[in-house]
């Protein structure tokens, strides 16, 4: 209990990926709420089912794509006084090559707010958080592997743009 106590305290003292849309496209209210007030998230049935899901989708999609992958250790650090803390889904090891993997499991109407499977046409606030999944681990590619409805997951290629990560640092 008392390194899952520690676990939610780091939650709350700093900015991590599922913040990174809300500040930089609405200014960070709920980053406020969770930082400055410590209102924590209450786990609801989307978020409980995403983490459920989570390792059955990335296996499906590392079987169909012959990947070997294992879960992504959390990363913390501080730039220009801002603390931070990220912790990607998976990281797909192709060869000596790092890839991450994020896993989003959606309802069957949000894959409308995607492009052509492989492409790099994902939402933006799925674009952000790789971003910032790719600054925290210096890793230049995110592999976005979603499942809509329960469907065959797709790939999704988001490749590191160092100017987005600049721009969500300065946000920050």
């Amino acid at each position: 209990m008392e390194s899952e106590n520690c676990e939610i305290n780091d939650r709350l003292e700093r900015i991590g990926s599922s913040m990174i849309y809300g500040i930089v496209a609405h200014g960070g209210h709920d980053a406020f709420e969770k930082l400055v007030l410590k209102i924590p998230t209450p786990m609801n049935q989307y978020m409980e089912r995403g983490i459920r899901f989570e390792l059955p989708v990335m296996q499906w999609a590392a079987d169909d794509n012959g990947w070997v992958f294992e879960k992504a250790e959390t990363v913390r650090w501080e730039k220009d006084g801002v603390p931070y803390r990220d912790t990607p889904d998976f990281i797909i090891m192709s060869g000596s090559t790092k890839i991450l993997a994020e896993v989003k499991t959606h309802s069957p109407w949000i894959r409308e707010q995607y492009g052509e499977e492989y492409s790099s046409d994902v939402p933006d606030r799925v674009y952000c958080q790789c971003q910032f999944h790719m600054l925290a681990t210096d890793i230049n590619e995110c592999r976005v592997i979603a499942s809509f409805g329960g469907e065959k997951p797709e790939v999704f290629i988001v490749q590191r743009d160092r100017v987005a990560g600049k721009n969500i640092h300065k946000a920050c």
